[in-house]
């Protein structure tokens, strides 16, 4: 944290090494919070870019009393919101499209794959948020809605169905 309002601050000056760091740091997240919610790879791959832009162009507003991680993941929610919105006929895209568009990427994205398609849309979630971004349980129960208890059964439950998958 102190680390992260460290380089916010070096960014506000401009400086485009601690963006680079920034960006290196939550590019996967955003990825995925993109491809969540729009299902398409190249909509996810812009709504990255267009994040960093925003988060860039915006980070004066930005309120050091607020979580930059939480921050930064809304900018991403509500930039995918908006390009499903405007591209609502363009959205329909099967699950086998899915795959084939991801397949290609780092192993880290079929395992996102082989989750989602494996459980429900919260349990991927929960699994996904815990051990592929490396949250919290406190963070998800924050992200989500949610108690940490209600986290953390869904997470254990989950994991038992996925030990029968992989």
């Amino acid at each position: 944290m102190i680390i992260e309002s460290h380089l916010i601050k070096k960014i506000r000056q401009g400086d485009e090494e601690a963006f680079e760091m920034i960006y290196r740091k939550y590019e996967g997240l955003i990825y995925y919070i993109a491809l969540s919610i729009t299902k398409n790879k190249e909509d996810a791959e812009e709504i990255v870019q267009d994040t960093f832009v925003n988060m860039f162009n915006s980070i004066n507003t930005y309120e050091e009393k607020n979580k930059f991680k939480q921050w930064l993941m809304q900018i991403a929610r509500n930039l995918s919101y908006n390009k499903v919105t405007r591209n609502k006929e363009k959205n329909n895209i099967h699950d086998e499209e899915i795959i084939n568009n991801t397949a290609s990427e780092e192993n880290k994205y079929d395992i996102i794959l082989t989750i989602n398609n494996s459980l429900d849309e919260t349990s991927s979630k929960v699994v996904i948020l815990k051990v592929v971004y490396n949250f919290s349980f406190k963070e998800i129960a924050e992200e989500m809605n949610m108690t940490i208890n209600q986290v953390q059964g869904i997470y254990y439950q989950s994991m038992k169905r996925l030990k029968k998958v992989f």
